[in-house]
């Protein structure tokens, strides 16, 4: 038979557990790819909206602001997510830019032919790389 304690330790373990599990849920939610998503989404619904009044040829405004409101939701979204994906690019690049000036030029100059080499190579001779 099970004792209280034991329950009650138990309870504990799963209610650490499901923290844990939301703590990682709402980590992956922030996610750049989901807010594209979210965006591109909101866009499709608001083009669909218009488009239904359209071969529909409602002539109630309120349907057409609905449709034009979604649409710009959309932009909104997309357009946060550009600006926070700009920053990290341009983070990134002011650090690789502090990396290579460390170097001296002739290895700055080999570990820069070295990323236009891996960049450029699937292109090369073989066309459109297929990922």
């Amino acid at each position: 038979m099970v004792t209280r304690e034991e329950m009650l330790v138990k309870k504990d373990e799963w209610l650490a557990k499901k923290n844990e599990i939301q703590a990682g849920f709402i980590d992956r939610v922030d996610d750049p790819v989901l807010d594209s998503a979210i965006g591109l989404s909101l866009i499709g619904a608001g083009a669909g909206t218009i488009i239904v009044n359209l071969v529909q040829r409602k002539r109630s405004v309120f349907g057409y602001l609905v449709g034009v409101a979604f649409v710009l939701m959309g932009i909104v979204v997309l357009g946060g997510t550009y600006r926070v994906r700009s920053g990290r690019i341009s983070e990134a690049e002011n650090q690789v830019r502090e990396q290579l000036s460390a170097l001296d030029p002739v290895a700055r100059a080999q570990v820069l032919k070295d990323m236009a080499t891996e960049q450029v190579a699937p292109y090369i001779n073989r066309g459109v790389p297929s990922n």
